[in-house]
């Protein structure tokens, strides 16, 4: 695992960490922007992300203003929590990520 503008960057097969013990999201489960733990009466869940949270991160990630990600250039899916899939543009590669409160995948290198 690499920190990279305080967003943990996995290699395939490495677990992901998260601030709440959380159960694994199942397989069948996507979300086109990754995942994020909310509280509903005190439980955690697991919620898919809006598009403009996963541009922040992304932002955060790269170093650079939301305005200037191009969601074409680093954007991979997830299903569930065992793994990232997509085609990277580049020596890019589709990676895991997480915040400790929010996980998804990314373009990294």
């Amino acid at each position: 695992m690499k920190v990279i503008h305080g967003i943990r960057v996995y290699e395939k097969g490495e677990k992901v960490f998260f601030e709440t013990e959380m159960p694994s999201i199942p397989e069948y489960m996507y979300s086109k922007f990754g995942w994020k733990i909310i509280e509903i009466d005190g439980k955690n869940y697991w919620a898919p992300m809006e598009e403009e949270e996963y541009i922040h991160i992304v932002a955060k990630y790269l170093g650079i203003s939301p305005s200037e990600v191009d969601l074409n250039l680093v954007h991979c899916g997830t299903m569930g929590d065992n793994g990232c899939f997509g085609d990277c543009t580049g020596n890019r590669f589709c990676k895991r990520w997480s915040t400790g409160d929010s996980t998804g995948c990314i373009c990294g290198a």
